[in-house]
């Protein structure tokens, strides 16, 4: 077997650095922002090698420094931003004075002024909380070539200097809490998964403005309408029925002006069932105004029962459901807000245990039968291939499923509620997970050493298949005994707004 199959996947360590979020954008589902990106890794080739003699970084750093160096560019995982619009990168650079010469170690620092796209939840909007996220992985290396990782030196401490902001040039937002997690994306259409590291920035809307300037006024108009129940039910029938058709325009009016500033959603707003309730009332009030004349004229002797009880049913419906949604919109983003992080959640990127399993079984699979010439056992390989990606497929759609069920409080409090002790990772985690990096390729490796053997038995295919699916899911038990903690956990923390404004 090749040595570079041998290979336990290559480290690179992540950091962030932001200096200004411009704006959010709920119509277009952009955000633009300013930030700076760090990576780090060890290349074992350039240990002890003096930084102006390593070969060239990248192409465009050989167009700039050295055009004339013909030698093959370094190892480089070429990081790119997931969620890029129209990002503009203002530097990127290998600073020589910071390269680790000793033990090869390549530093390469980028930073990107523009907008990346933004997928907002307006469940409870203008109660609403956004979870910002800039999303990073390598261009060509895949998960068991490159796994990304988070600098603990610079994030997931009290004062890291990775886990504030700079500035904040948003008036209608206010910033809350910066959290970093681990993932996975894919599978491509390939069927490759990358790892990918996430910064999330979590914002709640201000939201007083459409307390003051849409709810309160919504509200004067309905108790406007409420005088109608004080006027003569026959004699003010029709000045009874212009004030609602009049309330109910302007009611109108108020729901496009606030709905210009938001993006065309298939679902309800807080806001919106706030206003669909004015509108019914506004309704209910012209309909009571027809049963109140004609029982005015079929009992002369008490003409004003029915708006005498209306002026008290009315008014106490229309604010008892005003003041339950308000109720629930404001519990939700109190809970939010005050979250702190008392327990660990599993990190969101990450899927579980089965779908690893099934995402190293795939591939492991699929290269036995490469590797394979025998038909017979060829035929049986690829079976045990497909059967394996058929799993990871469908494991992975139970946990989208899963995930799409989670509304968008659930979200944000496990983005605010991690432990913080988790993130300050040490040298002996570090360790762990080449370990868990290594069991990987091992298991790779027996899976072609089965195929090998099933090819020597000269099995026929509905046995050779029998015998492959066999092999894998002892294998998967075995790991499964073997790291029994491997799952990965979220590390998040929660930094005050108090405490990134001092930088």
């Amino acid at each position: 077997m090749p040595d570079e199959e041998a290979k336990a996947p290559r480290e690179v360590t992540m950091s962030f650095f932001v200096n200004c979020i411009k704006s959010v954008d709920a119509i277009e589902g952009t955000v633009e922002l300013d930030f700076q990106l760090y990576a780090s890794w060890v290349d074992p080739t350039l240990a002890n090698v003096p930084v102006e003699e390593r070969p060239p970084y990248d192409d465009e750093w050989r167009e700039k420094n050295r055009p004339d160096d013909s030698r093959d560019v370094l190892w480089n995982p070429k990081i790119e931003i997931n969620n890029n619009v129209s990002l503009e990168t203002l530097w990127s650079m290998y600073p020589a004075a910071h390269q680790g010469v000793e033990e090869g170690r390549v530093i390469w620092g980028a930073r990107y002024r523009g907008a990346i796209s933004n997928d907002m939840d307006l469940t409870m909007f203008p109660l609403d909380s956004d979870a910002i996220s800039i999303s990073i992985g390598p261009k060509d290396e895949t998960v068991d070539k490159c796994v990304l990782r988070i600098d603990p030196k610079k994030h997931g401490f009290e004062g890291a200097p990775g886990d504030r902001i700079k500035k904040s040039n948003l008036a209608e937002w206010q910033v809350d809490v910066p959290t970093l997690r681990n993932g996975l994306s894919g599978p491509t259409g390939s069927g490759n998964y990358y790892s990918n590291v996430e910064f999330v920035i979590v914002v709640h809307r201000n939201f007083l403005y459409y307390v003051w300037k849409v709810l309160c006024i919504v509200y004067l108009l309905i108790m406007s309408m409420f005088v109608c129940f004080c006027m003569e039910a026959v004699d003010d029938f029709a000045d009874r029925i212009n004030i609602c058709l009049t309330l109910f325009l302007a009611a109108v009016a108020f729901l496009y002006v606030v709905g210009e500033s938001l993006p065309k959603v298939p679902y309800l707003t807080l806001l919106d069932k706030l206003m669909l309730i004015s509108f019914l009332f506004i309704f209910l009030g012209g309909l009571e105004s027809l049963v109140s004349r004609n029982y005015a004229r079929s009992s002369p002797s008490d003409p004003g029962l029915v708006d005498t009880v209306a002026l008290i049913v009315f008014p106490l419906a229309y604010f008892g459901l005003n003041f339950f949604f308000l109720v629930k919109g404001l519990r939700y983003r109190f809970k939010l807000m005050n979250a702190r992080g008392e327990k660990e959640v599993e990190q969101l990127l990450s899927t579980d245990s089965k779908l690893q399993q099934a995402q190293t079984t795939a591939p492991a699979a699929a290269a036995a039968s490469t590797a394979t010439t025998n038909p017979i056992a060829a035929g049986a390989a690829a079976g045990a291939a497909a059967g394996a990606s058929a799993e990871a497929a469908d494991v992975e759609v139970k946990v989208e499923r899963r995930m799409s069920r989670r509304n968008t409080a659930t979200v944000l409090q496990q983005l605010a509620g991690t432990s913080t002790e988790k993130l300050h990772a040490d040298e002996l985690e570090r360790e762990e997970r080449e370990k868990e990096a290594a069991q990987i390729v091992k298991l790779a490796e027996a899976k072609k050493m089965a195929s090998g053997l099933i090819l020597g038995a000269g099995l026929d295919s509905d046995s050779s298949d029998k015998a492959t699916r066999a092999v894998l899911v002892s294998e998967e038990a075995a790991a499964d005994d073997a790291a029994p903690g491997s799952r990965r956990t979220s590390v998040k923390r929660r930094v005050s707004i108090s405490s990134a404004q001092k930088y």
